[in-house]
């Protein structure tokens, strides 16, 4: 007797985890190659991306306290827009940031 996959059991479908695996190493290997043919980064360059990865953080973080201190300035609201914007602000900066690097 064989036992019957549930319904929830039969609508899954796991990811390919072997697809997945591929394509981290073919990123890999394309990284690899790029840098293999372009050499290493100069001092300056590596300082540039720093500063160019800092801003990308920072002002998204510091235009939501901005927005959030002129939207509890009109409702009179304490920090609750600052607060939440400032998160969101930093969330956004470090998904470009990462995203960038990628």
């Amino acid at each position: 007797m064989t036992a019957e996959p549930s319904p929830h059991e039969a609508d899954h479908n796991p990811p390919d985890e072997g697809e997945e695996l591929r394509r981290a190493v073919q990123r890999y290997k394309d990284r690899r190659e790029k840098w293999q043919q372009e050499g290493e980064w100069s001092f300056a360059q590596t300082l540039a991306m720093m500063r160019s990865l800092g801003w990308m953080i920072v002002l998204p973080t510091v235009l939501g306290v901005f927005a959030g201190r002129w939207l509890d300035s009109l409702m009179g609201s304490g920090i609750l827009w600052t607060a939440g914007l400032l998160v969101a602000g930093l969330v956004a900066g470090c998904c470009m940031a990462w995203k960038k690097l990628d």
